[in-house]
C-alpha cells in the first residue's frame, strides 16, 4: 500500500472532482489561504480495481495557514496525515470518513474565523522576498524581521520598534548565506576549484563570486539560485518562525494568497 498518489488529479471544474471528495474540496477552497491543486477520493476498499489512489488525499498550492493546520491536527490526526501542503487519509478503509470529516472541519474553521476576524497585512510576494534575497547575497547583512506594530520589514525599512512584536524572516544571515552557497555548490556540476575554497575559505570565494570574478554568467546563475532558495526559506523557515511564536502564545499567522504574503495577528 502506498501513501503517495501515483497520478494526481487536476482539479479543473467542480464536476471533474471525484464525487466522494467534492464537498471537502469545495469547503477547503472557502478557507482564506487554502487553495487545492489536486485531490482523490481514494479506493473504497484496498483491493478495488480503479484508477484511484490507495489513500484519499488533497494537495495544496502552498502551505496552509498555521491556525488551520493546528485545527486539523487537533481534530483529524486520528484519521489523517497532515502536512503543511497536503492531507492524506491514514487507512484505505476510512477514505470516505476522511473526505467527510475534512469537509466538516474546513467548514467549522471558516465559521470560527468569520466570527473572530483578525487583523491582516498583505504584502506582494516580491516585497517580502527581496530583503530575504538581499540578506542571502550580502556580506554583513542584518537580520530581517516583520514587525506587527508598524507593518514594516526591518532590514529593508528599519525602525525603532519593540522586538517583542517582531517575527524573524531570516536570522543569522551570514551563516544562512554560507549554507545557501554550500547548497549551490553541491548542485553545481562545475564548482570553483576545491583548492581555492580550502585556501581562501567559502566566505571569501562567495565574495569573489558576487564581484563577478568567475564571470557574469556564473554570478547570474548564483543569483537565480538565491531567488529560488529565498522562496523555499519563506515557505519553510519563515513559517517555522511563526509557528514558534504561536507556541509561545503569540496569536500570529502567515499564509499565501494571490501572489501576496498575508501576515495575521489576532
Amino acid at each position: 500500500m502506498s501513501s503517495v498518489p501515483s497520478r494526481p488529479r487536476a482539479p479543473g471544474r467542480e464536476g471533474r472532482y471525484d464525487a466522494g471528495i467534492r464537498r471537502a474540496v469545495r469547503e477547503l477552497n472557502r478557507v482564506a489561504g487554502v487553495r487545492t491543486r489536486s485531490s482523490c477520493q481514494g479506493k473504497a476498499f484496498p483491493d478495488e480495481r480503479s484508477t484511484h489512489s490507495d489513500l484519499a488525499y488533497v494537495l495544496f498550492r502552498s502551505p496552509v495557514p498555521l491556525a488551520f493546520e493546528e485545527h486539523l491536527e487537533h481534530s483529524a490526526g486520528e484519521f489523517a496525515r497532515i502536512e503543511p501542503d497536503s492531507l492524506y487519509s491514514r487507512w484505505p478503509t476510512r477514505n470516505q470518513e476522511f473526505c467527510d470529516r475534512v469537509a466538516d472541519l474546513a467548514g467549522e474553521f471558516q465559521r470560527s474565523r468569520s466570527a473572530r476576524p483578525a487583523r491582516e497585512r498583505r504584502l506582494a510576494l516580491e516585497t517580502v522576498l527581496r530583503p530575504i534575497e538581499t540578506a542571502l547575497r550580502s556580506a554583513g547583512a542584518a537580520n530581517v524581521d516583520w514587525c506587527f506594530a508598524c507593518g514594516c520589514i526591518h532590514g529593508e525599512d528599519a525602525r525603532d520598534c519593540d522586538p517583542a512584536l517582531a517575527v524573524p524572516l531570516i536570522s543569522e544571515p551570514a551563516s544562512r548565506r554560507l549554507a545557501a552557497f554550500e547548497a549551490f555548490l553541491a548542485a553545481d556540476p562545475h564548482p570553483p576549484d576545491a583548492r581555492l575554497r580550502e585556501r581562501e575559505g567559502d566566505a571569501a570565494v562567495l565574495d569573489r563570486l558576487e564581484r563577478g570574478d568567475f564571470g557574469d554568467a556564473y554570478r547570474r546563475k548564483w543569483e537565480r539560485f538565491v531567488a529560488r532558495h529565498a522562496r523555499e526559506v519563506l515557505r519553510t523557515d519563515v513559517r517555522s518562525g511563526f509557528a514558534a511564536r504561536r507556541a509561545e502564545g503569540r496569536k500570529v499567522d502567515l499564509y499565501f494568497s494571490g501572489g501576496k504574503v498575508v501576515f495575521v495577528e489576532s
